[in-house]
C-alpha cells in the first residue's frame, strides 16, 4: 500500500503576497524611461517590478502626469495613486499656506489646518465644480503630514497668542547678554524679514476692479521678502537682503546684481530659507560689520539678536568668521511683543515704500499722457527695489534707536515714533486719481503684507511658482552679457546735460540761483565724467602706441 502524501499547507497557499506601494516618483521614472527608448524588460529589472505593473503605468500615464504636476515637491515622493484634481490642487495650496505660516512664525493647530484645507477645497469646487467631498479627517491630516513634509512645522494646542510671561523675563536675560559682552550700541544689531506685496495698490481703486473685469489684464501683487537690519544706535543700517522668486527677471537682464542697492536672492517660493540666511550672514553681515567696526575702531564683536523663526539656522554659534558674533534667539511667541524691527521700524518701511511709490507715479503722470494702467503695468522689480532702497534710507536713526526701548532702554535716547503717514498716502493716492481711496484703506494695504495667504492668494502664487518652473533656463548652460555703458553714448549724455544746464542759466533771471544748480547737476555726473575721460587716455595710449608700432625700423638696417 502506497504511503499517503502529505497535505500540502494550506496556510501557505492561502497566504496573500503583499501588495507593493509604488510612489508618483517612481511611476514617472517608469514613464520617462520608457518614453526614452528602453525596452520593458530593462526598465523591470532596473526597477526591480514586474511586466504588468509597468504595463499599467503606462496605460496611465497621462493621469500619472496630471497628478505629479498638481502635486508638491515633497509629496510626489510619497504619493502612491493618482487623486482628483481637486484634492491635488487644493493640497498644493495648503501645502504653500503652511509654508507661509510658518515662515511667517504663525504658530499652527490641526483644527486650523483642516478648516484651511475645507475652506480651499470649497473654493476649488465652486471654480471648477465637481461631486467630490472632503471631510478632513484625522487620518487625512495625518498622510497630508506625510505627503507635505509637514513634520517640520511646529504645532501648537492652541491658537498663536503671544507669551506675556517669557515677553517679561527676556528683557532681564537679554541685558545679562549685553553687559557680559560689554557691547555698546553700535555692536548690538536685529534683522527681520518681512513680506512686501512691492506691485499691490489699495483694493478699492478702478484698477484693482479692473483686474477682476478685463480679460488679460493683471494689476500684479508680486511677493517678495524683504530682511532689514540695523544696530541699536542706528550708525549702520544694513542694506536689505530681497528674496525674489526668479534668479534673473526681465528687468534684471544685463544687471550686475552685485551692484544692486539690495542682496539679492531667489527660490521659486520668495522666501527666506535656511540656506539664504546663511549665505546672507556669512557673505553680506559678518564682512559688512567688521568693516564698520574697523572703521570705528570698535572691537571686532558683535551681539545678533533673531527670532525663532524657520528660516534662521540654530547653529549660527558655531559658524566661524572673521568677526567674532554672538546670537541670541528670542523666546517663542515674544517677536511681536519685543522684537525691535518689528516695533515700528517694518511699519515705517512699508509705508514709506508705499508713498514714494505713488510720489513717483505721479511724478510720471505729470511728465507724460501716461495712464494709471500704463504706468502701473510698466512698474517692474527693478523699479521697486529703487523704492525700497529710497524707502529703507528714509527710515531715521530715532525710529532705529527708539524701537530697543522694551530690551535695552538705558541705550534709548528720546523716543519719537514716525509720522502717520496713512493719512498723507491716502491724499497722494487723490490726487493722482484714485478718489476712492482713504486711511483706512491704505492701513489694510500695509496690514496685509504680515497675514496669511488668501485663498485667491494662493491660487496666484501657484501660478506664478508654476510659471517659474517652466520658464527656468539651466544655470549652468546660461551665459548673462552684462550691460556696457559705450563711450559714444556717455559722451552724448554728459554733452547734452551740460548743454542744458547752459540753457537754463541763460534763461533764469536769478544767475546765482542757476549756477548753483548747475555746478550741483555738473557734480553729480562726476564719476560718469571721470570714467569718460579715463577711457579717453587709454584711446590716446593706444593710438599711439599703434603709431610707433607701425613706424618702428627695422633693427637689422
Amino acid at each position: 500500500m502506497s504511503e499517503k502524501r502529505n497535505a500540502p499547507d494550506s496556510s501557505k497557499n492561502n497566504s496573500k503576497k503583499a501588495r507593493q506601494s509604488i510612489s508618483l516618483e517612481t511611476k514617472m521614472e517608469v514613464i520617462r524611461r520608457m518614453e526614452d527608448g528602453q525596452t520593458r524588460p530593462n526598465v523591470c529589472r532596473c526597477l526591480s517590478l514586474p511586466p504588468s505593473t509597468v504595463t499599467t503605468i503606462m496605460t496611465n500615464s497621462v493621469k500619472i502626469k496630471h497628478s505629479v504636476q498638481q502635486s508638491t515637491g515633497v509629496s510626489v515622493k510619497h504619493v502612491s495613486y493618482s487623486r482628483g484634481m481637486i484634492f491635488e490642487k487644493m493640497e498644493k495650496l495648503l501645502a504653500l499656506w503652511v509654508d507661509d505660516a510658518n515662515k511667517k512664525n504663525i504658530p499652527l493647530t490641526q483644527a486650523a489646518i483642516t478648516e484651511k484645507a475645507k475652506s480651499i477645497f470649497c473654493h476649488l469646487k465652486q471654480t471648477h465644480g465637481g461631486e467630490q467631498i472632503f471631510s478632513g479627517s484625522k487620518g487625512w491630516f495625518m498622510r497630508f503630514k506625510t505627503r507635505s513634509n509637514c513634520h517640520s512645522v511646529k504645532f501648537c494646542g492652541e491658537a498663536a497668542s503671544a507669551d506675556l510671561v517669557a515677553a517679561a523675563e527676556f528683557p532681564k536675560e537679554f541685558q545679562r547678554y549685553v553687559e557680559q559682552g560689554n557691547y555698546s550700541p553700535d555692536q548690538i544689531f536685529n534683522v527681520d524679514e518681512t513680506a512686501v506685496f512691492w506691485k499691490r495698490l489699495p483694493a478699492r481703486t478702478y484698477i484693482c476692479r479692473e483686474e477682476c473685469s478685463a480679460p488679460g489684464f493683471k494689476a500684479a501683487k508680486d511677493r517678495v521678502t524683504v530682511l532689514l537690519g540695523a544696530n541699536v544706535s542706528g550708525t549702520l543700517k544694513l542694506k536689505p537682503m530681497l528674496v525674489y522668486r526668479s534668479q534673473t527677471p526681465r528687468a534684471l537682464k544685463g544687471l550686475n546684481k552685485n551692484m544692486l542697492p539690495v542682496y539679492w536672492k531667489y527660490n521659486k517660493k520668495a522666501w527666506v530659507t535656511q540656506n539664504v540666511f546663511t549665505d546672507w550672514y556669512t557673505n553680506y553681515f559678518s564682512p559688512t560689520v567688521l568693516r564698520f567696526c574697523e572703521d570705528k575702531k570698535l572691537q571686532p564683536k558683535v551681539l545678533l539678536l533673531l527670532d525663532n523663526a524657520p528660516g534662521h539656522p540654530q547653529n549660527l554659534n558655531e559658524i566661524r568668521t572673521p568677526l567674532d558674533v554672538k546670537v541670541v534667539y528670542m523666546l517663542p511667541n515674544t517677536t511681536s511683543l519685543l522684537q525691535p524691527m518689528d516695533q515700528g521700524v517694518i511699519a515705517t518701511f512699508k509705508a514709506y515704500y508705499l508713498r514714494n511709490t505713488l510720489m513717483e507715479m505721479i511724478r510720471v503722470l505729470d511728465s507724460s499722457d501716461k495712464t494709471i494702467k500704463d504706468y502701473w503695468l510698466g512698474y517692474d522689480i527693478l523699479k521697486g527695489i529703487k523704492n525700497i532702497k529710497s524707502a529703507w534710507d528714509e527710515v531715521s536713526t530715532k525710529c532705529l534707536n527708539g524701537v530697543w526701548r522694551k530690551l535695552l532702554p538705558a541705550f534709548v535716547d528720546n523716543f519719537v515714533f514716525e509720522e502717520d503717514l496713512t493719512e498723507n498716502i491716502s491724499k497722494l493716492a487723490r490726487h493722482v486719481g484714485l478718489d476712492d481711496v482713504t486711511a483706512k484703506d491704505v492701513t489694510e494695504l500695509l496690514e496685509c503684507h504680515d497675514q496669511p495667504l488668501s485663498n485667491e492668494d494662493l491660487e496666484e502664487l501657484a501660478k506664478e511658482l508654476d510659471c517659474v518652473r517652466s520658464e527656468e533656463i539651466d544655470k549652468e548652460s546660461e551665459e548673462e552679457t552684462l550691460r556696457v555703458m559705450k563711450t559714444a553714448d556717455l559722451q552724448r549724455i554728459i554733452s547734452s546735460m551740460e548743454s542744458l544746464t547752459d540753457e537754463l542759466c541763460d534763461l533764469d533771471y536769478d544767475w546765482e540761483r542757476s549756477t548753483k544748480v548747475k555746478r550741483a547737476i555738473i557734480s553729480s555726473i562726476g564719476p560718469y565724467s571721470e570714467i569718460l575721460n579715463e577711457r579717453k587716455q587709454r584711446s590716446k595710449q593706444l593710438k599711439l602706441d599703434n603709431f610707433f608700432l607701425k613706424n618702428v625700423t627695422d633693427p637689422k638696417l
